[in-house]
């Protein structure tokens, strides 16, 4: 048990961890885990959140690069953990992950939500399940070291009411420099605004004609070698011509 003099706590919301302790064990009294409350530390490997917990603020986790463990007191109302993902159970969205996450595939996730892996700076490989319809706004935002994203496609319609992915939001995979190449299934419709901006190392990117909609700079500052390999005469080709972005046709 982590001491209580590690935590700034103000009227039940976790404002800062200033320990240094590998495994911190969250007091019961909190109620709310503030924006950055561990941003930046550097020795926390695991992290236990009680039942006591209602909310989690935006980059809570950032920049641990130790972190690889994330559990939730299984009487929390609000939240449980999977794959050292913390899950809002009604919106059935991981809402914090860590370098060790493995997003669940039993259908307990449709989304993705905003902010979920921003600033997850261990992070090297993640698998999107094909139970997953939306990657929201700032999702793996500065997983710098991300190197392979991999969507699943299938989904057994007897089981899930949803369709499979088909929405990346903006800034989704901002300044994942780790990325070479991403393959989108054909569910995907819209990639948002900025989603794969400053991917500096990203050469490839392949689509279908299912693809109705590029936000603006989805692929700005990305490799000067990148290649949309994408159906001819379907949008994600003309896009690319209209924004000088190689093209390769399918």
């Amino acid at each position: 048990m982590s001491g209580e003099s590690d935590f700034h706590i103000e009227d039940g919301r976790l404002i800062k961890y200033t320990g240094n302790r590998d495994r911190v064990e969250i007091p019961a009294s909190v109620t709310a885990i503030e924006s950055r409350a561990f941003g930046d530390c550097q020795t926390v490997r695991s992290i236990v959140i009680p039942a006591s917990v209602e909310s989690i603020g935006y980059y809570a986790v950032s920049d641990c690069p130790l972190l690889e463990e994330l559990l939730v007191v299984k009487d929390n109302r609000k939240y449980c953990s999977s794959g050292n993902c913390v899950i809002d159970k009604e919106a059935s969205a991981v809402v914090l992950g860590c370098q060790a996450g493995v997003i669940p595939e039993d259908g307990s996730v449709t989304a993705i939500a905003e902010f979920a892996f921003a600033g997850c700076v261990a992070l090297e490989q993640i698998v999107i399940p094909g139970t997953v319809k939306q990657i929201r706004n700032y999702a793996f935002d500065g997983c710098y070291n991300l190197n392979s994203v991999e969507i699943l496609n299938d989904v057994n319609p007897a089981v899930y009411w949803h369709v499979p992915l088909d929405y990346i939001g903006y800034r989704a995979f901002a300044g994942c420099d780790g990325l070479e190449a991403i393959v989108l299934p054909k569910s995907v419709c819209c990639i948002g605004d900025e989603a794969f901006f400053e991917c500096s190392n990203l050469k490839s990117v392949t689509v279908t004609d299912s693809l109705n909609f590029i936000g603006i700079d989805a692929f700005g500052r990305c490799s000067e070698d990148l290649v949309m390999i994408a159906p001819a005469d379907s949008y994600a080709e003309a896009y690319a011509l209209e924004n000088r972005i190689k093209i390769e046709t399918i």
